[in-house]
C-alpha cells in the first residue's frame, strides 16, 4: 500500500508520502483524533481480526508500536455475523471488513461490516471504547440490511 498526501490541501496536487507501507493490510481507514494523533485500522478476512495501530505521520507514516488486534468475528455471540442470506450458515466463517472509527462525546465507536458482501443480511457491528486502541470494548449494536 502506498500513502499519498495533498499539500497544500486545496492544491489538487498529490504526492507520495510513503511508497510502501511496512504492514501488509487490506481495506485500510485512518482516524485523526482531537489530539492530532493518527490511527490506522484494517481488516478484510474470514480468519483474522480487525487490527489497529498508531501512525507517526510526522516521521514518514511509520507505525508506533505493534498493531493491536481489536475485534475478532464471534458469530456464536453476535448473530449478525453468522453468514448466509438469513444468517443461517452456522458452520461458515464470517468475513469482517470495512473498519471505521468515529468519536462522539469522548467515546470511540469502532465499526465493521460482516458477514460478507454477497449476503442479503450484510450488517455493520459497532463496539464502543474509551480510547482508539482499547482492548476492552462494550458491544453497542448492529445494523442489518436485508436486500
Amino acid at each position: 500500500m502506498a500513502i499519498f498526501i495533498k499539500q497544500p490541501i486545496r492544491s489538487g496536487k498529490w504526492t507520495v508520502a510513503k511508497a510502501k507501507f511496512e504492514i501488509s493490510l487490506v481495506d485500510p481507514a485512518f482516524f485523526l483524533d482531537d489530539d492530532n494523533r493518527l490511527y490506522l485500522y484494517w481488516v478484510c478476512s474470514n480468519n483474522a481480526p480487525l487490527w489497529g495501530t498508531e501512525i507517526d505521520y510526522k516521521n514518514g507514516f511509520k507505525p508506533i508500536g505493534e498493531p493491536v488486534a481489536l475485534i475478532s468475528a464471534n458469530p456464536s455471540n453476535n448473530g449478525w455475523e453468522v453468514p448466509g442470506d438469513y444468517n443461517t450458515r452456522y458452520n461458515a466463517a464470517p468475513w469482517i471488513e470495512g473498519a471505521w472509527l468515529n468519536k462522539h462525546d469522548g467515546k470511540y465507536y469502532l465499526q465493521y461490516a460482516c458477514p460478507g458482501t454477497e449476503y442479503k443480511s450484510y450488517a455493520d457491528g459497532v463496539y464502543v471504547a474509551e480510547s482508539p486502541l482499547a482492548s476492552k470494548k462494550v458491544k453497542a449494536s448492529a445494523f442489518c440490511t436485508i436486500w
